[in-house]
């Protein structure tokens, strides 16, 4: 289990250091690997940057892509506060202080901009008291 946590901190760390060119480079090779094996539909989730800056940099990405090279049928998923970044792990009340801000500025902003069909948050929101996990987890909402 810890091979595995160590990789995605290395994910998120890359993810957050990522330019969106070099992102979107990226996504357009695996775009033509999929066309090219007959895919015929996708579910791009976000949520690996684990911070607000990070999630609308590649939902962004996602509407940019569907919206110049035709990805088909592609479901964007807001996939955030499925873990707890490094930065807030093992703090007081630091499940709580990361959600927080991230649920009024990340959903106001995915709601508003549609940039997401939906919203996942399952992992941390199962640790959370049950009114901050509903307004965690509104499909589109404002998380207020």
């Amino acid at each position: 289990m810890q091979g595995r946590a160590a990789g995605f901190s290395i994910a998120v760390k890359k993810l957050r250091e990522a330019t969106s060119e070099a992102l979107k480079k990226r996504a357009l090779a695996a775009l033509k690997t999929v066309r090219a094996h007959g895919t015929t539909t996708l579910e791009a989730k976000s949520g690996y940057g684990l911070d607000v800056a990070s999630e609308l940099k590649i939902l962004r990405l996602h509407k940019e892509l569907a919206a110049e090279h035709a990805t088909g049928n592609c479901v964007h998923v807001s996939w955030r506060s499925h873990s707890v970044p490094e930065e807030y792990r093992g703090k007081a009340a630091g499940t709580e202080r990361y959600i927080k801000p991230s649920r009024k500025t990340c959903c106001r902003n995915i709601g508003e901009s549609r940039l997401a069909e939906f919203c996942e948050c399952f992992a941390i929101a199962a640790r959370l008291p049950s009114s901050s996990r509903n307004a965690c987890c509104r499909r589109g909402g404002n998380g207020d």
